[in-house]
């Protein structure tokens, strides 16, 4: 069975990726550079695996691991540009294909756009990037993810509990795109749609960091 390596090594508190893949819709700019990028705000991401889902002990994706993940941002930087309140998600084939959407205003879609597809794409090829409308609501692990008000892409999470069933288990020095650590939830259920590209979730594997403050540097 085929995989695809990941998080192939730490700076500061976030990780550099080795490689740039070809994008469709946008042109990657400034190759070969690092950007430090500073980002604080809420992660929830979900994926077809079981709970919990094996590929972040692992260190690479199983064939056949949709997911779907989600970064808003309440402060943060990237290539000297504020992106406070931008929206970035992602939805694909993990290790095989990935699509990016991106909810920002025009001052900061270039450098959000940058970030995202330098983050996401370690989850696969990157093959389209597009503006969107993206939603979160919700908190502490029970959160609905929308793009297109649901056209495009919705998922409905939950939080696993612990032992005292009050607080989500705690995942701690684990390889993520924004910092380690990751509370356990589950996917009650997801959909995406988009062209050609379609999957559903159900009961199945979601994580989320609803403290994420990381700073680091992205290589391109």
């Amino acid at each position: 069975m085929k995989r695809r390596e990941f998080f192939k090594g730490a700076v500061g508190s976030g990780f550099v990726l080795g490689a740039t893949h070809a994008l469709t819709n946008f042109r990657v700019l400034d190759q070969g550079k690092d950007f430090e990028y500073r980002v604080v705000g809420t992660f929830v991401d979900g994926c077809a695996c079981s709970v919990p889902c094996p590929c972040i002990f692992s260190g690479s994706f199983k064939e056949g691991c949709n997911n779907i993940g989600m970064l808003v941002l309440t402060s943060g930087e990237y290539k000297g540009v504020d992106l406070a309140g931008a929206r970035m998600v992602e939805a694909g084939l993990a290790g095989n294909w990935i699509r990016v959407y991106i909810d920002t205003s025009d001052l900061q879609r270039e450098a959000a756009t940058a970030l995202a597809t330098t983050a996401f794409s370690v989850y696969g090829k990157i093959e389209a990037v597009k503006s969107a409308s993206i939603g979160l609501s919700g908190k502490e692990g029970k959160y609905q993810l929308t793009v297109d008000g649901g056209k495009t892409l919705e998922m409905m999470t939950e939080p696993v509990f612990g032992v005292d069933q009050r607080t989500p288990i705690v995942l701690t020095n684990v390889p993520t795109a924004f910092g380690s650590a990751v509370m356990q939830a589950r996917t009650i259920k997801g959909s995406f749609q988009d062209g050609n590209r379609s999957f559903k979730l159900e009961n199945s594997n979601a994580t989320f960091n609803d403290r994420v403050n990381s700073e680091g540097k992205f290589s391109t």
